[in-house]
């Protein structure tokens, strides 16, 4: 089926509207042109997530702090914070890796579960330890020995670098502490990156046995072999699981089972988190979209990832003293120096042991460049980051990850979207179509501020609102408006030369389906001249007579006939206008000039209820201005008459005499058709058809001259409309006329005063 023109262009527009919109949302983000759009929904995330903030509960209490502040540097640097046994007297940063290693011991006595670092230790220091009156060893190693003994420590490290041998051989995992930025903004994580980490056994061992750990090992049979630098490969046996147990070797070892290495670094966060939930993060269920990590418990996690394999953590807490949550926390968050100097006794005098079961992590809130963690998230624009951690832990532990929405989604809502819009706009005005898209915008980002709150569901709101909703009405709105504008002119066009100007204006502001054709009642008027011919006749005749009088020549006799022809049509259009400017004046719709006659009707295009009145007081006047004109020619006849006379001494042609005519005028009104006829790519008339048209027309044909005649309808409308003019019409004898079947009442209408002058 083809579409119609007026259709057409509509299902255009809106098909691009939505074509560069998916553009975007699944192409075009990947250009830096539309990079615009991204950032604009990343800010009504991060806005939402501030909103989300306010309505979350209390972060797990199943975490804890020890920070690096201001203070510790400040005082470890000029001395007033000493460790027992060091060699140095001052440190700065980086501090003395037996400073952790108290730390850790501090912590290990108030039994906590877990200590993670988000500092990374990828090189050793020169740092000793006085462990003895006769014995002295390096802070790291101290620190490594008191990594092993605790055996539930984790370090930091990253894609680039990694925690030193040493300190991996004796750490319980190593985390990823990475983080994307994007535009400057840490709102989303990859679960883990891929590098291959040894088990702390193998690390222990390389070193005694020279394992080359930097080639591919061969697993086979159960057994994995590692090439040995100038030797001979070494082999460990592997259980059901593909695990190594160091017990074997080592009966006294305190490392555990365990795979040889692992390619996956999980994050800081959700290692944290699986530590608390005992998840197994060796077996994890990785797919496209989502991560399943299961526990002996029963316990079951899922973690989604979008196309690119990050995933969204719920933002819980900002380590801000103002944060209500972070207060409620604060008997397990200290300062390194409070940590460490500072006894904190209850009234019985035990010393208490806030950290106990608790997941810790250690971290720097300092602000000074070479120790500074800090960054913006969508809760702040300076954070500090060792809280994502936290943040990522107590989302996996609640299990309230934000949740993209499928592609297939995102395509219905955005095709919803330019639908509704496209229907809105182009169906309704132009203002209600504004209140609705508004409205319905509003209303859908409430909707996804509140399913982002309440469930974690991230509606987009960018691209359905701004590009597939705002877009296509800003568009088929400035093409509607343009076609309306077209459409406008075009009106003005048809009308402005057969109605008043004010009759146009009223028309520009309402439908114009009256175009098309309607049935109106309307009152008709028919005014024909009477003594066209005679006036033809006699212009001709007196050409000739000039011609043959001053023997014109071929040319001369050719403009003197084009100049008579002018005279004709002057004199014609000045006659017509008589009745023509009152069908204006009186506010009434030329149709067309036949001729020497002049056709117009009352109450189209616009509805007038006084049609017959104001079509019957037009004709009056349009009787009395030929009467003025006629008169007005007489004077001028007069004076012609005494200059023709000197003319003719003079032997100068006459001047022509005026001619002087009048109208018959035919009014009737009754039920008729009204639009536009003609071809669709042509000229085209507005005009009214029917039997009281013809009527009409019959009407003027028998009127005579300067005579009104009006039909039966016409003078029962007038007894409605003004009675006193109805009343002084004259009833005449019923007529038949052509084309009308049955015998037609007809009335004269007086138009002549005692003063035909007199417009009154």
């Amino acid at each position: 089926m083809k579409l119609k023109q007026d259709t057409m262009a509509p299902a255009l527009i809106s098909g691009f509207v939505l074509f560069l919109v998916f553009y975007v949302e699944f192409i075009g983000h990947q250009f830096p042109e539309f990079d615009a759009v991204q950032r604009l929904e990343w800010m009504t995330y991060d806005w939402r997530v501030k909103l989300a903030y306010e309505h979350r509960e209390d972060i797990s209490q199943d975490f804890g702090l020890v920070l690096i502040d201001d203070d510790d540097l400040q005082k470890f640097n000029d001395g007033t914070y000493k460790v027992a046994g060091l060699t140095k007297e001052i440190y700065r940063w980086p501090w003395d890796r037996s400073i952790f290693a108290v730390v850790l011991d501090r912590l290990a006595k108030q039994g906590a579960t877990a200590v993670a670092f988000d500092i990374l230790f990828d090189q050793l220091d020169d740092g000793k330890i006085q462990i003895s009156s006769d014995q002295e060893i390096s802070s790291d190693e101290y620190f490594a020995a008191v990594m092993r003994r605790n055996g539930n420590i984790l370090l930091a490290g990253t894609r680039g670098p990694m925690p030193a041998d040493l300190f991996q051989e004796h750490a319980l995992k190593v985390c990823s502490i990475e983080s994307e930025g994007d535009y400057g903004i840490s709102r989303r994580f990859k679960p883990f990156f891929n590098r291959r980490v040894w088990h702390p056994y193998l690390i222990s061992m390389k070193k005694v046995l020279g394992l080359d750990l930097n080639r591919e090992p061969v697993f086979k049979d159960g057994v994995i072999t590692i090439a040995v630098e100038g030797g001979e490969p070494f082999e460990m046996d592997l259980d059901a699981q593909g695990r190594i147990n160091p017990l074997d070797f080592d009966p006294e070892s305190q490392f555990q089972a365990g795979k040889p290495f692992e390619n996956k670094v999980w994050h800081l966060g959700i290692i944290l988190a699986s530590m608390k939930l005992g998840l197994d993060l060796e077996n994890a269920q990785i797919e496209k979209s989502r991560i399943v990590l299961k526990g002996d418990n029963g316990i079951t996690r899922t973690i989604p990832l979008d196309k690119e394999g990050f995933f969204y953590p719920e933002w819980s807490v900002k380590l801000d003293s103002s944060d209500a949550r972070f207060r409620r926390m604060k008997g397990a968050v200290n300062n390194v120096g409070g940590f460490l100097f500072t006894k904190s006794q209850s009234e019985d005098g035990v010393i208490q042991a806030p950290y106990r079961n608790k997941l810790v992590v250690i971290g720097s809130i300092a602000t000074g460049n070479n120790v500074s963690d800090l960054g913006a998230t969508p809760l702040e624009k300076r954070a500090n980051l060792v809280g994502t951690h936290l943040n990522i832990a107590n989302t996996l532990i609640r299990g309230n990850f934000v949740h993209q929405l499928p592609v297939l989604y995102r395509i219905f809502i955005i095709l919803f979207f330019g639908i509704m819009s496209a229907g809105m706009t182009w169906k309704f005005p132009a203002i209600w179509s504004g209140v609705g898209v508004v409205s319905f915008t509003a209303l859908y980002i409430a909707a996804a501020v509140t399913l982002f709150n309440t469930h974690g569901i991230w509606l987009p709101i960018v691209l359905p609102t701004v590009g597939a909703f705002l877009l296509m009405y800003v568009s088929l709105a400035s093409y509607r408006m343009a076609v309306e504008q077209f459409e406008r002119r075009r009106v003005k066009s048809i009308f402005s030369k057969i109605i008043s100007p004010s009759v146009v204006n009223e028309l520009l502001k309402g439908d114009n389906r009256f175009l098309n054709g309607i049935r109106r009642e309307i009152t008709v008027i028919f005014a024909d001249i009477r003594g066209f011919t005679e006036m033809t006749d006699h212009f001709e005749v007196h050409a000739d007579q000039v011609m043959e009088d001053f023997e014109l020549n071929a040319e001369d006799a050719a403009k003197y006939q084009e100049s008579q022809a002018a005279k004709v049509l002057d004199t014609v259009n000045t006659y017509l206008a008589g009745i023509s400017d009152q069908v204006i004046e009186f506010e009434g719709t030329m149709d067309k000039y036949i001729g020497d006659c002049v056709m117009a009707f009352w109450g189209a295009p616009l509805d007038n209820p006084n049609h017959a009145i104001d079509a019957v007081r037009a004709s009056i006047e349009g009787q009395r201005a030929i009467f003025r004109l006629n008169e007005a020619r007489r004077e001028q006849n007069t004076a012609r008459e005494r200059i023709n006379q000197d003319r003719e001494l003079e032997g100068k042609r006459p001047l022509p005499m005026l001619s002087l005519m009048e109208i018959g005028i035919g009014v009737n009104s009754g039920p008729a058709t009204v639009g536009l006829m003609g071809s669709e790519n042509g000229m085209r008339n507005y005009t009214v058809f029917g039997r009281e048209v013809n009527l009409a027309a019959r009407l003027e044909s028998i009127s005579g001259k300067s005579r009104i005649l009006i039909g039966e309808r016409t003078y029962q409308l007038l007894k409605q409309q003004d009675l006193t003019l109805a009343e002084s019409c004259i009833p005449l004898e019923p007529v038949q006329v052509k084309g009308i079947r049955g015998s037609i009442q007809t009335f004269e209408v007086p138009w002549r005063t005692e003063d035909p002058t007199n417009d009154s």
